[in-house]
């Protein structure tokens, strides 16, 4: 199988190729699939992976008891997942504030009645370290939501 050098990295590959042609393709076609299945789950086996950018905003509603969080992120990397915060306290102390993996929707509805909270979201890769967190209202001062 012909492959292009794209993912084919490996230690001693031109010492390989020069002894074994068919056992360096072999090995280029494990790296290149290795270097695939990274690329599809944003995922390395070399190092850790680098937080996607942050979302672009989030805005919340209420009605009814119900909240609904929309997330928008504009340009949001394949394998994106999201984590929703919540809290009683504007500081998201961790005794006040419950995360939710929210997975790759862009959207939330929990029933909340009674009420009143701070949102917050931040974007991930199952792979990697949460991004920036955006503040429903900014961070400066986060906007209280009754429900």
């Amino acid at each position: 199988m012909a492959l292009t050098q794209t993912g084919a990295a490996y230690p001693n590959r031109a010492y390989i190729m020069g002894k074994d042609r068919f056992f360096a393709e072999a090995l280029d076609a494990l790296a290149s699939a290795d270097k695939n299945i990274g690329n599809q789950t944003n995922a390395s086996p070399q190092a850790s992976q680098p937080a996607p950018s942050t979302p672009t905003s989030i805005s919340v509603s209420a009605a009814n008891g119900f909240g609904t969080v929309s997330i928008t992120h504009n340009n949001s990397p394949r394998g994106t997942a999201y984590l929703i915060e919540y809290s009683s306290t504007p500081t998201f102390t961790p005794e006040t504030t419950v995360q939710i993996d929210n997975g790759i929707s862009k959207s939330f509805l929990q029933y909340l009645k009674g009420q009143t909270l701070f949102f917050r979201v931040a974007s991930t890769f199952y792979t990697s370290e949460p991004s920036s967190y955006v503040y429903y209202g900014g961070q400066a001062s986060p906007k209280a939501v009754t429900f």
